[in-house]
């Protein structure tokens, strides 16, 4: 969440990154974590699409530590280390054409 919210912030405004990542992103997060409740509840095509987000894999991998499984750490923790660095080079950039526009 925090990469989305460098990249938000490297989009939007001050006023409109305020509404985007206040209620709207934390609550989109909190549903699609799992945290709250089962994915599989979900089912079929959102619950996959929840899967493929970080937000989800961070949870799982969490868990995993919890419970002391660390070879069920490695694949939800390799998901959400591959969405922050995406999402970080993402940010770079924009930031970067933005700096460059002035």
């Amino acid at each position: 969440q925090i990469e989305l919210g460098l990249l938000f912030g490297c989009l939007l405004d001050e006023r409109q990154v305020g509404g985007v990542c206040g209620a709207a992103l934390t609550n989109l997060t909190a549903w699609l974590s799992g945290a709250w409740f089962e994915l599989s509840l979900l089912g079929g095509a959102a619950e996959r699409f929840a899967r493929c987000l970080p937000f989800a894999n961070a949870v799982d991998a969490g868990r995993a530590a919890l419970a002391g499984d660390w070879g069920a750490m490695a694949g939800p923790l390799g998901i959400s280390a591959a969405w922050a660095l995406a999402l970080g080079v993402a940010s770079a950039a924009v930031l970067g054409r933005r700096l460059r526009a002035g």
